[in-house]
């Protein structure tokens, strides 16, 4: 085979500016965006992280930052030299959301990775693999915080057939407990690899 060539071309700039529902600027939030690649920065004293370098791609941006449920939207970017695209975020404070993983005779699944879906959300920003929170021995998971909405729980470990919980409502800061998300026996399929002969 011969050398692959790679061309780079000029990229754009992806401003994100981060607030409390007050308004205020989040310093020290963390910031990414999610596509082929993933670009991330940390917002300063201004609430503004700079990402650098951004393709044009279409896909979710995260935001996080300590003592607030983490938010997530879909954007889509030009990718192109010259001013920086602007986007804005609003971080809630959120509330703590408990429970266990189990199989369909009521034991623990440990290692099971978990995450809060937002019900009103058209299109996945969130990716089970990536966001998850981990289930424990005993099956249980918390979820730090989740921002008040009406939610489902996704739940996968690569034995079980993934699930989702039913759905269910955060309400201010009043922590949801005793969810459970029940994992049933995954199938198995088989097959054959050949070549085009």
């Amino acid at each position: 085979a011969g050398p692959v060539t790679l061309r780079m071309a000029p990229a754009g700039t992806v401003e994100v500016v981060v607030r409390d529902p007050a308004g205020a600027a989040v310093a020290g939030a963390t910031v990414e965006l999610h596509g082929t690649l993933t670009w991330a920065a940390t917002t300063g004293a201004d609430g503004v992280a700079t990402l650098r370098g951004v393709g044009p791609t279409w896909g979710p941006l995260h935001a996080t930052a300590a003592g607030f449920a983490p938010t997530r939207t879909k954007i889509s970017t030009r990718g192109a030299p010259g001013p920086a695209e602007r986007f804005e975020l609003t971080l809630q404070r959120g509330a703590a959301v408990t429970g266990r993983v189990v199989d369909e005779a009521g034991a623990a699944i440990a290692g099971a990775r978990v995450v809060a879906t937002s019900a009103a959300e058209p299109f996945p920003v969130v990716d089970v693999r990536r966001d998850g929170v981990v289930s424990g021995a005993d099956g249980g998971f918390t979820i730090a915080a989740v921002a008040a909405g009406t939610y489902r729980l996704d739940a996968l470990d690569g034995s079980h057939a993934p699930a989702s919980s039913p759905p269910f409502v955060v309400a201010g800061s009043h922590p949801r407990t005793g969810l459970t998300i029940v994992l049933g026996a995954g199938g198995v399929v088989r097959g054959t690899v050949t070549s085009k002969a």
